[in-house]
Protein backbone atom coordinates (compact mmCIF):
# COMPACT_ATOMS: atom_id res chain seq x y z
CA UNK A 1 0.00 0.00 0.00
CA UNK A 2 1.40 3.63 -0.78
CA UNK A 3 1.15 6.65 1.80
CA UNK A 4 -0.13 9.91 0.02
CA UNK A 5 3.08 12.07 0.44
CA UNK A 6 3.22 15.85 1.25
CA UNK A 7 6.39 17.76 0.45
CA UNK A 8 7.63 20.28 2.77
CA UNK A 9 10.14 22.84 1.42
CA UNK A 10 12.82 23.53 4.13
CA UNK A 11 15.76 25.57 4.34
CA UNK A 12 18.55 24.16 6.96
CA UNK A 13 21.77 25.94 8.22
CA UNK A 14 24.08 22.73 8.73
CA UNK A 15 27.37 23.60 10.26
CA UNK A 16 30.41 22.04 8.05
CA UNK A 17 33.91 22.91 8.50
CA UNK A 18 36.48 23.83 5.65
CA UNK A 19 39.68 22.52 5.01
CA UNK A 20 41.04 24.73 7.24
CA UNK A 21 38.81 23.20 10.39
CA UNK A 22 37.00 26.59 9.86
CA UNK A 23 33.14 26.43 10.76
CA UNK A 24 30.86 27.71 8.49
CA UNK A 25 27.10 27.96 7.83
CA UNK A 26 26.25 26.86 4.73
CA UNK A 27 22.49 26.93 3.14
CA UNK A 28 20.98 24.24 1.37
CA UNK A 29 17.27 23.20 0.30
CA UNK A 30 15.92 19.49 0.86
CA UNK A 31 12.44 18.15 0.54
CA UNK A 32 11.00 16.21 3.50
CA UNK A 33 8.73 13.18 2.06
CA UNK A 34 6.10 13.55 5.09
CA UNK A 35 4.80 9.70 4.94
CA UNK A 36 2.41 8.19 7.26
CA UNK A 37 5.27 7.03 10.00
CA UNK A 38 4.92 3.73 11.64
CA UNK A 39 4.73 3.60 15.51
CA UNK A 40 8.51 3.69 15.98
CA UNK A 41 9.73 5.59 13.33
CA UNK A 42 11.04 9.23 14.77
CA UNK A 43 9.07 12.41 13.96
CA UNK A 44 9.12 16.49 14.63
CA UNK A 45 7.03 18.44 16.73
CA UNK A 46 7.58 22.08 17.45
CA UNK A 47 5.84 24.76 19.67
CA UNK A 48 6.42 28.76 19.10
CA UNK A 49 9.18 30.00 21.48
CA UNK A 50 7.13 33.20 21.63
CA UNK A 51 10.37 35.11 21.68
CA UNK A 52 9.90 38.75 20.37
CA UNK A 53 12.25 40.97 18.35
CA UNK A 54 14.53 43.64 20.37
CA UNK A 55 13.35 41.06 23.92
CA UNK A 56 15.22 38.79 25.60
CA UNK A 57 13.67 35.07 25.30
CA UNK A 58 11.29 33.58 26.74
CA UNK A 59 10.87 29.79 26.37
CA UNK A 60 14.39 27.98 25.89
CA UNK A 61 14.71 24.48 24.48
CA UNK A 62 15.46 23.66 28.24
CA UNK A 63 12.00 24.67 29.50
CA UNK A 64 10.51 23.06 26.37
CA UNK A 65 12.16 19.92 26.40
CA UNK A 66 11.38 19.99 30.49
CA UNK A 67 7.79 20.02 29.63
CA UNK A 68 8.01 17.26 26.97
CA UNK A 69 9.71 14.60 29.39
CA UNK A 70 7.50 15.28 32.52
CA UNK A 71 4.68 14.31 30.32
CA UNK A 72 6.29 11.21 29.45
CA UNK A 73 7.55 12.37 26.04
CA UNK A 74 10.83 10.63 24.56
CA UNK A 75 12.93 13.66 23.55
CA UNK A 76 15.46 12.67 21.06
CA UNK A 77 17.00 15.73 19.28
CA UNK A 78 16.07 19.34 20.07
CA UNK A 79 16.65 22.34 18.01
CA UNK A 80 15.76 26.21 17.35
CA UNK A 81 13.94 27.01 13.77
CA UNK A 82 12.31 30.36 12.34
CA UNK A 83 9.93 30.87 9.72
CA UNK A 84 11.75 31.81 6.51
CA UNK A 85 9.11 34.30 5.75
CA UNK A 86 9.15 36.31 9.19
CA UNK A 87 9.82 40.32 9.71
CA UNK A 88 13.06 40.65 11.27
CA UNK A 89 12.96 44.51 11.28
CA UNK A 90 10.31 45.72 13.35
CA UNK A 91 11.32 45.86 17.52
CA UNK A 92 8.59 43.96 19.24
CA UNK A 93 7.11 42.01 16.57
CA UNK A 94 7.38 37.94 16.83
CA UNK A 95 10.69 36.49 15.47
CA UNK A 96 8.93 33.42 14.34
CA UNK A 97 11.18 31.14 16.16
CA UNK A 98 9.99 27.93 17.23
CA UNK A 99 11.13 24.89 19.20
CA UNK A 100 11.49 21.74 17.32
CA UNK A 101 11.91 18.42 18.89
CA UNK A 102 12.63 15.05 17.22
CA UNK A 103 10.03 12.53 19.34
CA UNK A 104 8.96 9.15 18.80
CA UNK A 105 5.83 8.69 16.38
CA UNK A 106 4.46 6.55 19.37
CA UNK A 107 4.62 9.62 22.20
CA UNK A 108 2.66 12.21 19.29
CA UNK A 109 -0.45 11.59 21.08
CA UNK A 110 1.08 13.51 24.41
CA UNK A 111 2.83 15.83 22.67
CA UNK A 112 -0.30 16.90 20.70
CA UNK A 113 -2.28 17.47 24.63
CA UNK A 114 -0.02 20.04 26.02
CA UNK A 115 0.47 22.14 22.76
CA UNK A 116 2.58 20.71 20.17
CA UNK A 117 2.33 20.25 16.55
CA UNK A 118 3.31 18.15 13.61
CA UNK A 119 6.19 19.90 11.44
CA UNK A 120 3.82 18.98 8.62
CA UNK A 121 1.42 21.46 9.79
CA UNK A 122 3.53 24.65 9.86
CA UNK A 123 3.07 25.69 6.10
CA UNK A 124 6.16 27.55 5.70
CA UNK A 125 9.80 27.38 5.30
CA UNK A 126 11.75 27.05 8.28
CA UNK A 127 15.59 27.73 8.71
CA UNK A 128 17.02 25.43 11.51
CA UNK A 129 19.63 27.66 13.71
CA UNK A 130 21.74 25.21 15.55
CA UNK A 131 22.10 22.16 15.48
CA UNK A 132 20.99 18.98 17.32
CA UNK A 133 21.25 20.45 20.67
CA UNK A 134 21.56 17.05 22.93
CA UNK A 135 22.32 18.94 26.09
CA UNK A 136 18.90 20.59 25.88
CA UNK A 137 17.00 17.77 26.65
CA UNK A 138 16.69 16.75 30.66
CA UNK A 139 16.23 13.80 32.42
CA UNK A 140 13.63 12.98 34.53
CA UNK A 141 13.51 14.13 38.17
CA UNK A 142 13.40 11.93 41.02
CA UNK A 143 11.87 12.49 43.86
CA UNK A 144 11.89 11.21 47.44
CA UNK A 145 9.97 11.96 50.62
CA UNK A 146 11.52 13.31 54.15
CA UNK A 147 9.95 13.71 57.07
CA UNK A 148 10.10 15.46 60.44
CA UNK A 149 8.27 15.25 63.48
CA UNK A 150 5.58 18.28 64.10
CA UNK A 151 6.79 18.64 67.77
CA UNK A 152 9.73 16.84 69.58
CA UNK A 153 7.31 15.71 72.64
CA UNK A 154 4.18 15.79 73.48
CA UNK A 155 3.30 18.82 75.34
CA UNK A 156 5.85 20.82 74.49
CA UNK A 157 4.73 23.56 71.98
CA UNK A 158 2.71 24.22 69.23
CA UNK A 159 2.59 21.33 66.52
CA UNK A 160 4.28 23.03 63.18
CA UNK A 161 2.25 22.89 60.08
CA UNK A 162 3.64 21.67 56.95
CA UNK A 163 3.88 24.75 55.34
CA UNK A 164 5.73 26.46 57.94
CA UNK A 165 8.67 23.41 58.25
CA UNK A 166 8.92 23.53 54.46
CA UNK A 167 10.94 27.01 54.89
CA UNK A 168 13.44 25.12 56.95
CA UNK A 169 14.06 23.05 53.77
CA UNK A 170 13.47 26.23 51.02
CA UNK A 171 16.12 28.47 53.46
CA UNK A 172 18.57 25.55 52.14
CA UNK A 173 18.06 26.17 48.69
CA UNK A 174 16.05 22.69 48.55
CA UNK A 175 12.68 22.81 46.16
CA UNK A 176 9.66 21.61 48.14
CA UNK A 177 7.06 19.74 45.81
CA UNK A 178 4.34 19.21 48.17
CA UNK A 179 3.88 19.00 51.85
CA UNK A 180 1.45 16.85 54.04
CA UNK A 181 0.67 16.04 57.29
CA UNK A 182 0.38 12.36 58.44
CA UNK A 183 1.47 10.09 61.10
CA UNK A 184 4.33 7.55 61.42
CA UNK A 185 2.19 4.45 61.70
CA UNK A 186 3.32 3.60 65.43
CA UNK A 187 1.00 3.41 68.61
CA UNK A 188 2.40 6.33 71.04
CA UNK A 189 1.48 6.39 74.59
CA UNK A 190 -0.59 9.75 75.54
CA UNK A 191 2.38 11.10 78.31
CA UNK A 192 4.08 14.17 78.42
CA UNK A 193 7.54 14.42 76.82
CA UNK A 194 6.95 11.21 75.04
CA UNK A 195 7.50 10.92 71.09
CA UNK A 196 4.66 12.21 69.18
CA UNK A 197 3.46 9.85 66.65
CA UNK A 198 2.38 12.88 64.19
CA UNK A 199 5.43 13.74 60.93
CA UNK A 200 5.18 16.65 58.52
CA UNK A 201 6.05 14.80 55.20
CA UNK A 202 7.96 16.43 52.10
CA UNK A 203 8.82 15.84 48.33
CA UNK A 204 12.01 16.80 47.26
CA UNK A 205 14.11 16.18 44.20
CA UNK A 206 16.39 12.88 45.37
CA UNK A 207 19.68 15.26 44.82
CA UNK A 208 18.86 17.01 47.69
CA UNK A 209 18.44 14.55 50.06
CA UNK A 210 21.96 14.98 51.60
CA UNK A 211 21.04 18.49 52.86
CA UNK A 212 17.76 17.85 54.00
CA UNK A 213 19.32 15.21 56.43
CA UNK A 214 22.07 17.61 57.46
CA UNK A 215 18.61 20.24 58.47
CA UNK A 216 17.21 16.94 60.46
CA UNK A 217 15.00 15.44 58.07
CA UNK A 218 14.41 11.41 57.81
CA UNK A 219 14.06 9.57 54.69
CA UNK A 220 9.80 7.72 54.71
CA UNK A 221 11.50 4.54 53.97
CA UNK A 222 13.19 4.40 57.63
CA UNK A 223 9.58 4.02 58.98
CA UNK A 224 8.17 0.69 58.08
CA UNK A 225 4.80 0.99 59.34
CA UNK A 226 4.29 4.18 57.67
CA UNK A 227 1.52 4.74 55.00
CA UNK A 228 1.51 7.67 52.34
CA UNK A 229 -1.08 10.27 51.79
CA UNK A 230 -2.23 12.99 49.31
CA UNK A 231 0.40 15.68 49.06
CA UNK A 232 -0.59 19.27 49.15
CA UNK A 233 1.47 21.59 47.24
CA UNK A 234 3.07 24.15 50.04
CA UNK A 235 2.38 26.98 46.77
CA UNK A 236 0.04 27.10 43.80
CA UNK A 237 0.41 29.12 40.57
CA UNK A 238 -1.54 31.54 39.34
CA UNK A 239 -1.63 33.47 35.66
CA UNK A 240 -2.80 35.94 34.27
CA UNK A 241 -2.96 36.07 30.30
CA UNK A 242 -2.13 40.18 28.42
CA UNK A 243 -2.28 41.10 24.89
CA UNK A 244 -1.02 44.55 23.15
CA UNK A 245 -0.61 45.70 19.65
CA UNK A 246 3.06 44.95 17.95
CA UNK A 247 5.30 47.84 17.35
CA UNK A 248 3.16 49.92 19.66
CA UNK A 249 2.73 48.02 22.83
CA UNK A 250 5.00 45.66 24.54
CA UNK A 251 5.34 42.33 26.43
CA UNK A 252 4.50 42.35 30.38
CA UNK A 253 7.04 41.81 32.27
CA UNK A 254 6.34 38.93 34.97
CA UNK A 255 7.67 41.39 37.75
CA UNK A 256 6.08 44.44 36.60
CA UNK A 257 3.05 42.10 36.90
CA UNK A 258 3.69 41.02 39.69
CA UNK A 259 2.92 44.20 41.78
CA UNK A 260 -0.48 43.61 41.37
CA UNK A 261 -0.56 41.13 43.51
CA UNK A 262 1.65 42.63 45.92
CA UNK A 263 -0.67 45.68 46.41
CA UNK A 264 -2.91 43.15 47.30
CA UNK A 265 -1.22 42.09 50.17
CA UNK A 266 -0.01 38.64 48.32
CA UNK A 267 3.68 37.54 48.94
CA UNK A 268 5.02 36.04 45.25
CA UNK A 269 7.66 33.75 46.01
CA UNK A 270 8.55 33.82 42.18
CA UNK A 271 7.21 34.60 38.17
CA UNK A 272 8.25 33.40 35.29
CA UNK A 273 6.74 33.78 31.93
CA UNK A 274 4.44 31.01 30.36
CA UNK A 275 3.16 30.43 26.81
CA UNK A 276 0.14 30.97 25.84
CA UNK A 277 0.66 28.31 22.93
CA UNK A 278 -0.70 30.71 19.81
CA UNK A 279 1.02 31.84 17.02
CA UNK A 280 1.06 35.21 15.90
CA UNK A 281 1.47 37.11 12.43
CA UNK A 282 4.11 39.09 12.48
CA UNK A 283 2.43 42.22 11.54
CA UNK A 284 2.17 46.06 13.18
CA UNK A 285 -0.71 47.14 15.02
CA UNK A 286 -1.27 43.22 15.03
CA UNK A 287 -1.99 41.88 18.07
CA UNK A 288 0.41 39.64 20.44
CA UNK A 289 -0.01 38.31 23.65
CA UNK A 290 1.75 36.31 26.60
CA UNK A 291 1.33 34.93 29.45
CA UNK A 292 2.65 35.65 33.43
CA UNK A 293 2.91 32.73 36.05
CA UNK A 294 3.21 33.49 39.40
CA UNK A 295 4.24 31.33 42.46
CA UNK A 296 2.21 32.28 45.92
CA UNK A 297 0.53 30.87 48.78
CA UNK A 298 -1.66 28.13 48.29
CA UNK A 299 -4.11 30.53 50.89
CA UNK A 300 -3.89 33.58 48.64
CA UNK A 301 -5.09 31.62 45.87
CA UNK A 302 -8.63 33.51 46.28
CA UNK A 303 -7.78 37.33 47.10
CA UNK A 304 -5.52 36.20 43.23
CA UNK A 305 -8.67 35.38 41.35
CA UNK A 306 -10.50 38.71 42.97
CA UNK A 307 -7.63 40.45 41.24
CA UNK A 308 -7.93 38.95 37.48
CA UNK A 309 -5.68 36.24 38.18
CA UNK A 310 -6.63 32.48 37.23
CA UNK A 311 -4.80 29.23 39.23
CA UNK A 312 -2.94 27.38 36.72
CA UNK A 313 -5.12 24.29 37.42
CA UNK A 314 -7.86 25.74 35.24
CA UNK A 315 -5.65 25.30 32.08
CA UNK A 316 -6.58 21.89 30.57
CA UNK A 317 -3.18 21.68 28.37
CA UNK A 318 -0.67 23.46 31.87
CA UNK A 319 2.88 21.45 31.84
CA UNK A 320 4.26 22.86 34.86
CA UNK A 321 8.10 24.19 34.83
CA UNK A 322 10.17 24.45 37.53
CA UNK A 323 9.77 28.26 38.92
CA UNK A 324 13.49 29.59 39.33
CA UNK A 325 12.96 33.61 38.90
CA UNK A 326 12.44 35.82 42.04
Amino acid sequence: MKYPVLVLSLIILVSCQDENSTSQNVEKTVELNDVVPTENDVIKVFKASGDKQCQSSNSSLDMMSSELVSSGVDVICAFKGRATNTDLTSCGSVTGEINVFDINNSNLPDALVIGYKKISTLNMGIAYLEKCAINAIPKPVENIKVYKRDIQAQCQGEPMTPKLMAEQLISQGIIVRCAQKNTDGLVHAAVCGGTSGNINVFTINKNDAAQAILSGFNNVTELTNYTDSKCEPVYKKVYKDYQYSQCIGSPIAPQDMAQDLIAAGIVVKCSQRGSTGKLYAAVCNGLSGGRNIFEINSSDVTKATLNGFRPVSDLVNYTDVVCTAN
